[in-house]
């Protein structure tokens, strides 16, 4: 009997493609959504294959990195590029509010909502307010978490909320305006060891595919252009303090 393929990731629209066609294809799967530290800590410690995570290019990209550094290993992991995808305020239609980035969440009269403390989203809007110097406390609505990026989506179109901050695709979906602030990387972490075993070879074998990378071009703000492409941490992230091996 085949072992299922244990999948533990943060949610994203690439990853979420990646598994239905997994299922579609027979391939025995068990996936888990959860925050990507959360993902990377389990694989680390061998409760899933592979784990779906993401980290901001650009500046935030080292702050990120140190947030996963223990339990990445340069000589045990693997990474599978799977998209890069773009992160920013989903506004109303129009945006009436003319929200133009993080620090506009602290105006009066302007409601946010947030991603679950676990999450990387939540993560990545705490290095946004760091960077212009905004005080969580000052948002209203901060301390509200949802749990998808649809989610987010879904509460700004139904006018619970002004602003929040997610991928580009669900703001498509809901006909609502994207501010564009920070493009990622969403990769998934294997070991090394693995990448030969049956069921990342049928992983490979989707992302590697022309159906696959055009189905995923589709959706609003995502790239496919380097999906499957297989890197060390060196080679991702160049010599930053995560791809050390650990002394």
């Amino acid at each position: 009997e085949t072992r299922p393929l244990v999948v533990h990731a943060s949610h994203g629209f690439a990853v979420e493609k990646l598994i239905d066609t997994l299922v579609a294809q027979n391939v025995s799967t068990e996936r888990k959504y959860v925050g990507s530290q959360e993902a990377v800590a389990s694989q680390s410690k061998g409760q899933c294959l592979l784990a779906g995570f993401h980290i901001p290019m650009g500046a935030f990209e080292d702050v990120a990195l140190a947030h996963y550094a223990k339990w990445l290993n340069p000589k045990v992991h693997a990474l599978i590029h799977v998209a890069t995808r773009r992160q920013g305020l989903v506004v109303a239609a129009g945006n009436p509010k003319h929200i133009q980035g993080v620090a506009d969440l602290t105006r009066p009269g302007i409601r946010y909502v947030n991603r679950q403390p676990s999450s990387d989203t939540h993560f990545l809007l705490q290095c946004l307010l760091q960077a212009a110097k905004v005080n969580p406390q000052d948002i209203e609505g901060y301390n509200l978490g949802e749990y998808t990026h649809a989610a987010v989506a879904a509460y700004v179109a139904s006018g619970m909320a002004d602003a929040g901050l997610a991928v580009e695709t669900p703001a498509k979906r809901f006909k609502l305006d994207f501010v564009p602030l920070v493009t990622e990387r969403y990769f998934l972490l294997a070991n090394q060891s693995d990448l030969d075993s049956p069921a990342i070879r049928a992983v490979l074998d989707i992302l590697g595919s022309e159906a696959f990378k055009a189905s995923v071009n589709e959706l609003s703000g995502y790239d496919a252009s380097e999906c499957a492409s297989i890197q060390t941490l060196r080679e991702a992230f160049g010599r930053s303090s995560a791809t050390s091996p650990p002394t």
